[in-house]
């Protein structure tokens, strides 16, 4: 029986993934002259750390010198939300979902590498923020997606047994992270990700008008 379902944010509750990339090449192109293909974010870097993606894109691209990641991430945020100014509304499909799990005694969390700033913004435009019970960012743990620690450190939050829980997910890094937790996965079908490369996960959708609380359990 699900006591909890717990969302990834970037890719499930918002699509930004290709938003957040742009931002990113426009900062690394400015300042390093590098741009990373799409395909190349997809394979390597997609749902890791900031802190993680930028060691590794210094390493794979011969940046010699430090990349502040703090100053890095304030000026990519500012540029995420002029790009995705059109698409941080409410998606009535999710928000009816977490409704119907609320009425059912089901409790709600956000799980997601993002910092707790960005992340807290995009939550509170689209009216999830203030309907969680628990949300938990890369600051919490140490250790990122494919770790468990994230969705770990949520179901220690929720007080509820990781077996209990249930995860939307799109990449593989995050689908990883939560499957080593003991956790059933819900696979979202993306731009990035398609049906075939989410068959190992307990389900698969393309929206979250396919869904409905009672077919979730069905998977218990």
């Amino acid at each position: 029986m699900i006591k909890a379902i717990i969302f990834d944010m970037d890719g499930v509750l918002i699509d930004s993934p290709k938003y957040n990339w742009e931002a990113f090449n426009q900062i690394l192109q400015k300042k390093y002259g590098v741009q990373i293909p799409m395909q190349k974010k997809k394979e390597r870097y997609l749902g890791r750390s900031l802190k993680e993606q930028l060691e590794m894109i210094r390493y794979d691209y011969n940046i010699n010198e430090e990349i502040n990641v703090s100053e890095f991430s304030k000026e990519a945020r500012t540029i995420q939300e002029q790009l995705m100014k059109n698409i941080l509304v409410p998606n009535p499909n999710i928000l009816n979902l977490i409704s119907e799990a609320k009425k059912q005694g089901i409790k709600v969390a956000v799980a997601t590498s993002s910092s707790k700033d960005r992340a807290i913004m995009i939550l509170s435009k689209t009216a999830v923020y203030e309907k969680l019970d628990v949300f938990v960012n890369c600051e919490d743990v140490k250790q990122h997606k494919p770790h468990p620690a994230l969705y770990l450190e949520a179901a220690t939050q929720l007080e509820i047994d990781p077996k209990q829980c249930l995860v939307f997910e799109d990449a593989y890094s995050g689908i990883s992270a939560a499957q080593a937790a003991g956790m059933k996965v819900v696979g979202l079908v993306t731009d990035f990700h398609s049906a075939e490369e989410l068959e190992h996960t307990d389900l698969v959708i393309s929206n979250f008008a396919e869904i409905s609380v009672d077919k979730l359990q069905q998977l218990y």
